[in-house]
This record gives C-alpha cells, sequence and structure tokens, in this order.
C-alpha cells in the first residue's frame, strides 16, 4: 500500500503489481530520472555551438574564393584547375593556416610564404627559385580583389594556383595544368593530411561528454583566464596568438610530446572555420572563448593523444588552472605585469629580430 500523493508527487520509485502470486516489483521512472538518464548531445550542449567544415559551406567559401581571387581569367586557372582547387579545398584551409603562421612569426609576406613553400618541398634551384615566390605572389596580389595588406585567402588560392603551374607545368614535362594542380597537392599530401587527421580527431574526441563534463568543472577558472588575457576587437573578446605563447609558459606545457613550436599549431587547430574570415582579419585572427577551448584540448591532444583525450582533460585543464593562477600570484608579487597590448608589441619585436638574424647571421646566432 502507497500514499496516492507521494505516487503522484514522483516520490516513489518503484510498486508492486499483479495479485496473489504474480506480485512483481516495477521500476517507475519519473520525469526527474528520465531526465537525468537522456543521452548527452553535444549539439544541445555549448558545443553545439561550433560550426563545422560541411560540405556545403566549404563549397560556398571556395566559389567565393575563387571568383574573388581573378585566377580564373589566367593561365594559371585554365580548364580544369577549378575542379582540382575545390577537392582540395579543406587541405588548401590547413595550408593557409599555416601561410598565415610563417608570415605572421618571420614578418615578411615573401620571406614567410618562401619559408611555407621550403616547407612543403615545392621550392628548389631550377623548378620554382625564391625569386619565383616573390613574383608569383605579386602577380596574385594584382589580379585579387583585395589587395589590402595581411594575407588574404583569396589572394593566397590565386598565389598557389600559380605555383603548381609554375612548378609543374612551365617548367615541367608536357601535361595540362589540372595534372599540374594534382601533382602539387598530392606532393603535399603526406604533411597536410596529418594535420588535417589530427584536427578530425580533435573534434570527434573532444565533442564528447567526459570531455564537456571535464570543462564544466573548469568553466568558472577557464573563464576568468580568458577574461583577464583577453582584447576587445569589434566588440568581442578575443585572445591573441601573442598571448597564448604566454599562456603556454604560465601554463607548463613543455614537455617531450609539446614544444614550443606546437603552439601555433594548437592554437590554428582550435579556430573555427569562417567563410569570411578574409574580410575581417588578413594573418592568425584570434581566439573566441569557444575556440580557445579547443585549443585547450589540442594542446591536451599532443600530450595524450586524441584518442585518449577525454581521459586525460580533466587533469590537464586541473594542471593549466592550477599553473596559471600560481605564475599570476607571483607576477602580482614581483609587480604589475606587461599588458596583451604590450606583451602583443613586445612578442611582434622578438619576432621580427629573430627574423633579421636567421637572414643575416645564420640559425645558430639566432638559437643563441
Amino acid at each position: 500500500v502507497v500514499d496516492v500523493g507521494a505516487l503522484e508527487q514522483g516520490d516513489v520509485t518503484s510498486v508492486v503489481v499483479g495479485q496473489g502470486e504474480g506480485l512483481s516489483v516495477v521500476p517507475r521512472t519519473t520525469a526527474t530520472h528520465a531526465q537525468a538518464t537522456a543521452a548527452w548531445s553535444a549539439e544541445e550542449s555549448q558545443f553545439g555551438e561550433w560550426q563545422m567544415e560541411t560540405e556545403e559551406l566549404l563549397s560556398s567559401a571556395f566559389e567565393s574564393d575563387w571568383s574573388r581571387s581573378g585566377v580564373g581569367s589566367t593561365p594559371a586557372g585554365a580548364a580544369g584547375v577549378k575542379e582540382v582547387f575545390r577537392t582540395y579545398y579543406q587541405p588548401f584551409l590547413r595550408l593557409y593556416h599555416q601561410a598565415c603562421v610563417c608570415v605572421e612569426m618571420v614578418g615578411s609576406r615573401t620571406d614567410g610564404l618562401e619559408k611555407l613553400l621550403c616547407t612543403m618541398h615545392l621550392v628548389d634551384h631550377r623548378l620554382l627559385t625564391l625569386d619565383d615566390v616573390g613574383r608569383l605572389w605579386r602577380a596574385a596580389r594584382g589580379d585579387a580583389e583585395g589587395q589590402g595588406g595581411g594575407l588574404p585567402r583569396e589572394v593566397f588560392l590565386g598565389f598557389m594556383a600559380r605555383v603548381s603551374r609554375r612548378r609543374f607545368l612551365d617548367s615541367g614535362p608536357a601535361i595540362e595544368a589540372a595534372e599540374a594542380a594534382t601533382m602539387m597537392w598530392l606532393s603535399m599530401q603526406g604533411i597536410l593530411a596529418f594535420s588535417q587527421q589530427h584536427r578530425d580527431l580533435l573534434l570527434r574526441f573532444f565533442h564528447r561528454q567526459p570531455c564537456y563534463e571535464a570543462y564544466l568543472l573548469h568553466e568558472q577558472q577557464l573563464r576568468a583566464i580568458f577574461d583577464r588575457n583577453s582584447s576587445e576587437v569589434e566588440g568581442q573578446a578575443v585572445l591573441e596568438l601573442a598571448t597564448f605563447y604566454a599562456l603556454a609558459d604560465k601554463g607548463a606545457w613543455y614537455g617531450e610530446r609539446f614544444t614550443h613550436k606546437d603552439v601555433t599549431t594548437a592554437f590554428c587547430m582550435g579556430l573555427e572555420f569562417r567563410a569570411q574570415e578574409p574580410a575581417s582579419h588578413s594573418l592568425v585572427r584570434p581566439a573566441t572563448f569557444l575556440e580557445f577551448i579547443h585549443q585547450l584540448a589540442a594542446v591536451a591532444s599532443f600530450a595524450s593523444g586524441a584518442s585518449r583525450l577525454p581521459r586525460a582533460m580533466h587533469g590537464f585543464l586541473q594542471h593549466f588552472c592550477a599553473s596559471v593562477a600560481a605564475a599570476e600570484a607571483a607576477e602580482a608579487r614581483a609587480g604589475r605585469p606587461l599588458s596583451v597590448a604590450a606583451r602583443r608589441v613586445l612578442d611582434s619585436l622578438v619576432r621580427k629580430l629573430g627574423a633579421v638574424f636567421r637572414f643575416k647571421r645564420g640559425e645558430a646566432l639566432a638559437e643563441a
């Protein structure tokens, strides 16, 4: 016998039903219990605001980039080249972010693009020289609609189309322009595929309930860290790459699996794709809070592996928050720390001085 009022209010978790020897205990699912056991969905959480790189979004962005690049009316955009670049547009985005990093770190567009193409093994002393890089970049800028500073994505698209023609068509065997473009992307496939797979794995394993629960445990601390270190751009709080480097020092990230050069990689892996990115940002754009959380996940994935991320996320965030708190407390005791703007200017100056030493005195002096 149960109290009917308690039954209606959901205070009874089981009910005896049946007659005589057929009595059995049946679990009673209350509204609260049903809500607690409902399947977790990333789309309904804060992670649901993340914009995935869908086929429709990529296709729309590619069409915009290609039309604005102006390369379609040049020999570099001959028949078939457009479809090749459409096929490899997602790897192109990874390459574009790497180009932005190179240009920002070196402090010069031409030198940064030279460094990028050397890394991709496209530059040599016969087919595509360093002198060709500057010439092809100037030609791409001249044909594109946007001729401002920085590294607009549509201009970089036209530049890479010209690189494929120069490297694999003009100085190579008698092949079609589309085949030359395909050969260029296939030559870079190993490097770019690793970057793309790492990003795909990051999103796959980070957008799971254990990682989200680990984030919620530290959400207040993470928001406080972001607010203290962010600056305002167009009315939105964002985190600069230079500040992310400073947080890497405070958070004690460096070790055998995560080095200084991985900071920019993690920063770009956590950036959400935006179709209109070139319209407002010319180099590595700053990160929103949602992107900052994904960047921290990228750092954790370097140290633990993407597949182990759900298990490692809580420990990493706990260590990061504690290390930053200790570092900022030490700064406060020592005196007033640098502002975000001052840190950004200082970081830019250090990069430019480093570039001068590398080109004029050699790598050994730069390291010293």
